[in-house]
């Protein structure tokens, strides 16, 4: 794909995601679908929690990165 058709795919897809409304009408969307008001940080953190989470001796355990985040975390440890 070259880059013009790109940045004309990209233009089409913004223009789709453009809302108006009052703030009336986007309260009502956030009474729908609460995840619309969350922060950054809280998508982030529920993208992580939702591929799995186990408790080992109390703590817990994430699985969002797996295997990789332990030998990560090895490395670390060793340095």
């Amino acid at each position: 794909m070259s880059i013009l058709n790109k940045m004309k795919s990209y233009r089409e897809e913004e223009r789709k995601l453009n809302w108006e409304g009052t703030f009336a009408d986007y309260l009502d969307i956030v009474k729908q679908r609460p995840e619309v008001a969350q922060t950054a940080h809280s998508r982030v953190y529920n993208m992580i929690k939702s591929s799995g989470l186990t408790e080992r001796d109390g703590k817990r355990m994430y699985t969002f990165l797996g295997k990789k985040f332990s030998v990560w975390r090895k490395q670390l440890k060793s340095s």
